[in-house]
């Protein structure tokens, strides 16, 4: 019985080793398959999370870009860190709904996963029309899952870090391009590994002068009323890198003092474009007195790829509307240009025109052209108090193009002002010898007065008249003494006194004067034998002396005077004769 307990035990206790052998080897069988699956995943696992630097370079550093990076697909890079093995659908996008678009498209509609899609656009060439295509419908799909740019101001480029193999998919951050003359980057596509890539946009900025007669460009000048100017805008030639259509338009505001724009000619590189073939020409008067001048390119992505500038000119006319003075009649334009390839279509011909899509606009570019005037104050010499009316002055010059005759007359009460003409305030009479007095008549002095009933009021007139150069150029003094010479360039002149006023000498000689401009000093006069006063305001003044006439004998006579002297030598002759007559009778008697 003994026996038999004791081998029992034995016999429990065998199995209960094979039992712990058994579950030791299960236990190690397990741990081998995990070994293994771990070992299997390990290369897979680790061509995720292989880390790498997108570098991007742009030409233009003047304007920041916040970029995106999206995976398109995922895989392993080969050897030759070319090309990508193990191909899945990236992280970046919604693979499902990318496969669908693509597969409307002829090249595409055999393809059932993103394996195939990269089969078939390893065959495209780089930068090439179909390429683009596949990028536009890529950024349709995109994930929320993306890499964001740091900008790194010691390499002037941009840095994406990215986890994983793959195909990216690189791109502007939508709405960050906000400044005036940026656009959206080209889509770019890369194999990514550490890899450095140039960035595809344009930042377009004018540049608008004046052609001076020597040919110069300025962006500022002096110029006479009536004398046309000629204008120019530069402009780069856009990239249009991806755009399937462009849209491209010139606008032009001309201030109240510049008309009738003409454009002269328009040229995109080395091509010269006409009129409704190559461009199209608007332009619109505005309420507030300025114009629009519009000139639309037509088809403007044929010239993809040119080299060069847009060059449009064309020439205005100042005109009597013009500010004088320091402020300048300014002229400014800016451009209205496609910013974003991925918005663009090239239409269906007889169904859907093409579209330029999003656009932007660039910086203004300005030019001012400057005008000036002289104002003559004419005073008694005695008295400098005293404003004399009814002085006539001439001015001549070799840079008048358009008398501006200013001036104040009296209409009777009530009078409607005309075009060119100002009310101004008070309330006068006419006197019987033609003048007129804000003096209200009396019943002492109502003699003096053509009506004691009728009312007048002062009308300030302004108007033109173009005649080309060296016109000459008459002005009167009105009740406050003065005569305005308006609308004046830098040049050389004479001002002379026609007519004097009533009981005054005239000049004994001309004013010589001359007007310079540059556009640091603007305007500036010199004169030998005149006194001129710089206004402050880009204008000028002089003030001229009359003296009162000297009473002189009336032509064929000899003056009251004499008939005085004979007179009285008469009178005291007659009274020796009469004296003398008495005495001799007396004698004879």
């Amino acid at each position: 019985m003994t026996t038999q307990i004791k081998n029992k035990k034995t016999k429990n206790k065998k199995n209960h080793q094979n039992e712990r052998k058994n579950k030791m080897k299960k236990l190690l069988a397990s741990v081998l398959v995990i070994l293994m699956a771990v070992l299997l995943v390990a290369p897979a696992f680790a061509e995720n999370i292989t880390p790498h630097v997108i570098t991007i370079t742009n030409s233009d550093t003047s304007v920041r870009h916040t970029y995106e990076a999206y995976q398109v697909f995922m895989g392993r890079l080969d050897a030759t860190e070319s090309e990508i093995t193990n191909i899945e659908w990236g992280y970046g996008v919604d693979g499902d709904a990318l496969l669908a678009e693509l597969q409307t498209i002829e090249d595409y509609e055999d393809c059932d996963s993103a394996y195939d899609v990269a089969q078939v656009i390893k065959d495209f060439a780089d930068n090439s029309a179909k390429l683009d295509e596949f990028a536009s419908i890529v950024g349709k799909h995109l994930s929320n899952t993306s890499n964001t740019s740091v900008y790194s101001s010691n390499t002037n480029a941009y840095h994406i870090s990215v986890t994983g193999d793959g195909y990216y998919f690189i791109k502007d951050r939508n709405a960050s391009v906000t400044d005036p003359g940026e656009s959206y980057s080209k889509y770019m596509l890369n194999v990514v590994k550490n890899v450095t890539i140039e960035a595809k946009d344009d930042r377009l900025v004018p540049d608008k002068k004046i052609v001076n007669r020597d040919s110069s460009l300025t962006p500022s000048n002096a110029a006479a009323i009536g004398e046309t100017i000629l204008f120019q805008i530069r402009i780069p030639v856009p990239k249009m890198d991806g755009y399937k259509a462009y849209t491209f338009t010139m606008n032009d505001t001309l201030s109240a003092g510049l008309c009738d724009p003409e454009v002269v000619s328009v040229t995109v590189g080395l091509n010269t474009l006409t009129e409704d073939e190559g461009y199209t020409v608007d332009i619109e008067e505005n309420q507030d007195g300025t114009t629009s001048l519009t000139v639309d390119f037509i088809n403007m992505i044929q010239y993809k790829g040119t080299s060069g500038y847009v060059v449009v000119t064309y020439e205005a006319t100042v005109d009597e509307d013009a500010v004088i003075g320091d402020e300048g009649n300014p002229n400014t334009v800016d451009f209205t240009y496609s910013n974003n390839p991925s918005t663009t279509s090239e239409g269906v011909p007889g169904e859907t025109p093409p579209d330029g899509g999003t656009t932007g606009t660039t910086p203004e570019s300005e030019t001012i052209t400057y005008v000036t005037a002289i104002t003559v104050e004419k005073v008694d010499g005695a008295d400098n108090t005293k404003k004399l009316a009814d002085a006539t002055f001439q001015l001549e010059g070799d840079a008048l193009q358009t008398v501006i005759t200013t001036g104040v007359r009296y209409e009777a009460a009530p009078y409607t002002a005309q075009q060119g003409e100002t009310i101004q305030a008070g309330t006068y009479y006419m006197l019987n010898n033609g003048t007129f007095t804000d003096i209200a008549p009396t019943a002492t002095n109502s003699s003096h007065y053509a009506s004691t009933t009728q009312t007048y009021v002062p009308v300030k007139y302004t108007s033109a008249t173009h005649s080309g150069a060296n016109v000459e150029y008459t002005a009167t003094t009105g009740q406050a003494g003065i005569a305005g010479f308006s609308g004046l360039n830098a040049g050389t002149y004479t001002l002379t006194e026609t007519l004097a006023p009533d009981g005054y000498n005239l000049l004994d000689s001309p004013i010589n004067f001359t007007i310079t401009w540059d556009a640091t000093n603007g305007f500036a006069i010199t004169s030998q034998n005149g006194t001129f006063v710089d206004n402050g305001d880009g204008t000028f003044s002089i003030t001229i002396a009359n003296y009162g006439g000297t009473p002189l004998p009336s032509t064929g006579g000899i003056g009251t005077t004499i008939f005085y002297i004979v007179g009285a030598v008469l009178v005291i002759g007659s009274g020796i004769v009469i004296v003398a007559t008495k005495r001799a009778g007396k004698k004879e008697n």
